[in-house]
């Protein structure tokens, strides 16, 4: 049995320990936490300061999280099943924000549920693709807005079982995520579910990655450009009775566009690059370039 003094020893090592993590607050400088964390108050990193996070099962943080520096979570330890990340409240990251889970056994699961998701930075999310599982990585954000660059990667050659969502699960189409950056994919299924909104937004469909267009009439992606940058990338099309476009990129060299029924006419246009295709249901016109 444990004398009264070893007893008091642990028991205010375990205080101190749940302390540190059951607390929001905010990272100066550069610190280092090591496993499990739980922040219930706001996290903050301030600028040119870095908070790195290692292994651990889940992270959580019940509140707001604010990175102007370089915010890392990451496994070290091969034996270690994947991670989940759940953040509950808004997040704005204009610095560097990175989850990497690629050296774990199974696939990383990050949720972000919060109101408010703004990105002016640098934003990454890298699971591991087992043989049997994926990763799942989703921000509900009802405002959802990023400017800078985020990329959605999986350490795997197949997207199966493995999905990204963006914006709010709602049938309410005015609802909308603005894209005027950068979103990469890599052995990913990513599903559009609302429009997407924003000049100059650009959705990279990477290797052995699926953007699926649900809806594409009244939740639109007319004003982003789809580029799809290597062989294997794919665009799914689902979409309703009606007329729409879509801006393509890098379409051919073997990767595909699938639609929701059987293809009965198309034909492309050389001098303006135009794709269009009608599927029984829909007339499509896909800006596939000259």
């Amino acid at each position: 049995m444990l004398s009264t003094k070893q007893f008091l020893v642990t028991a205010a090592f375990m205080l101190s320990f749940f302390s540190t993590f059951a607390f929001g607050r905010t990272f100066e400088g550069n610190t280092v936490l090591n496993g499990l964390t739980i922040f219930i108050l706001p996290v903050t990193v301030t600028a040119d300061s870095n908070l790195v996070i290692k292994s651990g099962l889940i992270h959580n943080f019940f509140s707001s999280i604010t990175n102007r520096g370089g915010l890392y979570i990451c496994e070290t330890k091969s034996t270690n099943v994947g991670m989940t990340v759940l953040a509950a409240g808004n997040i704005n990251n204009y610095g560097t924000f990175v989850v990497d889970d690629s050296a774990a056994l199974t696939g990383l699961t990050f949720k972000s549920a919060g109101i408010k998701f703004y990105n002016a930075g640098d934003f990454f999310i890298v699971g591991k693709k087992p043989l049997i599982t994926g990763s799942v990585f989703r921000i509900w954000a009802l405002s959802f807005h990023n400017e800078g660059v985020m990329s959605f990667y999986q350490k795997g050659t197949s997207n199966f079982l493995s999905t990204v969502e963006l914006g709010p699960e709602t049938l309410v189409d005015a609802l909308h995520v603005t894209n005027t950056g950068t979103i990469c994919l890599r052995s990913i299924n990513m599903h559009a579910r609302v429009a997407f909104e924003g000049q100059d937004g650009c959705i990279d469909v990477g290797a052995y990655s699926t953007l699926t267009v649900n809806h594409l009439i009244s939740r639109p992606v007319k004003s982003q450009t789809i580029y799809m940058s290597d062989e294997s990338s794919i665009v799914y099309i689902k979409s309703l009775l009606g007329l729409t476009s879509l801006t393509v990129r890098g379409f051919g060299n073997n990767n595909k566009i699938f639609f929701r029924i059987t293809v009965l006419y198309y034909t492309y246009n050389t001098a303006s690059g135009v794709l269009t295709v009608i599927d029984g249901l829909n007339f499509i016109r896909i800006d596939i370039g000259t």
